[in-house]
């Protein structure tokens, strides 16, 4: 007995290969979405009918692995990881079928968030104040661009109505690069900037670079002892970039 064990144990260090469980590949990928609510009432179906569920694309570009691939369990695992944490989905799961001899299907299930969600703004410190009404998408079109608006009347220093207007978006035009552009106006000063970033958008990810660029025109409040304000020209440009990388 004890010499079976050996030769077992001798083949095992090796051939290890010869033991180990063969590769299972896959042959589809089936992506199902569905819309917010579940149910036929009438609320439901209105709700449902003003969302746009999220495109297939959108859930494509965040696939770590394809057709015809070798299953890695770590892929599927980080895929699944990342679509939950793109905010767009209320529920997601991924099922692995096996459907042959080394061949597998691989289920994308998943359920739409709830993305629009509209506010009004009020808001009073001692003879100041301000109000107005603000607007946030976070997956217009089914397209996962984030928008929002906002536009506030403020009685601060006179400026009157403020407008701002945001914008982000993952995996731009199926990269792996993220864009985050913002505005904001009032008529003493108008803020602008734009970012470009390819994040550590999964385990595997080594690198991570990108770049910033930030531009201000108009005047700033310039604040004396009387309590009163005098307004100074303010134009600066600000730019920077990074790049790091990471050790595992």
């Amino acid at each position: 007995m004890f010499k079976i064990v050996f030769i077992i144990l001798f083949i095992y260090l090796i051939f290890p290969n010869n033991l180990a469980a063969e590769d299972y590949y896959i042959r589809d990928i089936y992506i199902n979405n569905e819309n917010v609510f579940e149910g036929r009432s009438l609320a439901n179906r209105l709700s449902n009918a003003i969302h746009f569920t999220t495109r297939k694309y959108v859930i494509e570009d965040e696939l770590l692995f394809g057709t015809e691939e070798v299953l890695d369990i770590l892929s599927v695992q980080e895929t699944e990881r990342n679509l939950r944490r793109r905010n767009l989905f209320r529920t997601v799961e991924i099922v692995i079928d096996t459907v042959g001899l080394r061949l597998v299907d691989i289920h994308i299930n998943s359920h739409d968030r709830w993305s629009l969600t509209p506010a009004l703004i009020y808001g009073t410190d001692g003879s100041q104040s301000e109000w107005g009404a603000k607007v946030s998408e976070k997956n217009l079109f089914g397209t996962a661009y984030d928008i929002g608006f906002e536009s506030l009347n403020r009685t601060e220093n006179n400026i009157g109505w403020q407008n701002s207007f945001q914008l982000i978006k993952n995996k731009i035009f199926s990269t792996q690069f993220n864009l985050n552009a913002n505005l904001i106006t009032h008529k003493f000063k108008t803020n602008g900037g734009i970012a470009i970033v390819n994040p550590y958008n999964d385990f595997f990810d080594n690198y991570s670079y990108g770049t910033t660029y930030k531009k201000t025109n108009g005047d700033e409040f310039v604040y004396l002892e009387s309590g009163e304000y005098s307004l100074r020209p303010l134009n600066s440009v600000y730019s920077s970039a990074y790049w790091s990388t990471s050790w595992v």
